[in-house]
């Protein structure tokens, strides 16, 4: 899919896959800003559940303003059927390259407890069944004070 175009989207990179999809760097070619796309599997396209799961978890995203949940742009279809979830793209280490690199450090591994937590524990919290190492991003340095 590198370099095709999916509407008004410039696929760039692909920059993650999981058991549900993938997930793929694009330019969004009209507003000139760099998006993320995520295309639910070809194979679960054809999976009602799958499908309609894929379509709440898009519309449950896009009624949050939190600053650790990304902004939905929109949710599409191609003409061949492919559903996919345009949304914000965020340049930052997944938690999984992360501790490829070693172990967390105390400080490291408490702010991001505690911003996982803050997020479960909110009211309009979200839980997609992409959720993993490989799609939690770190975007802000991973200290706190602990004194």
């Amino acid at each position: 899919m590198i370099g095709e175009n999916i509407g008004h989207y410039k696929i760039i990179e692909k920059i993650g896959e999981g058991g549900m999809g993938i997930v793929y760097k694009a330019e969004d070619t009209k507003l000139k800003r760099t998006v993320a796309l995520k295309f639910l599997a070809p194979e679960l396209t054809r999976d009602a559940t799958a499908k309609q799961r894929f379509i709440q978890e898009a519309q449950a995203a896009s009624k949050l303003d939190q600053p650790n949940i990304c902004t939905i742009h929109e949710i599409n279809e191609t003409e061949d059927g492919q559903i996919y979830i345009a949304m914000a793209y965020y340049k930052g280490e997944t938690l999984k390259e992360k501790t490829d690199e070693g172990p967390l450090r105390i400080d490291e591994t408490l702010t991001i407890a505690i911003n996982v937590i803050l997020d479960a524990t909110s009211d309009r919290c979200v839980i997609s069944e992409w959720s993993g190492t490989e799609f939690l991003q770190l975007l802000v340095p991973l200290t706190i004070d602990c004194s």
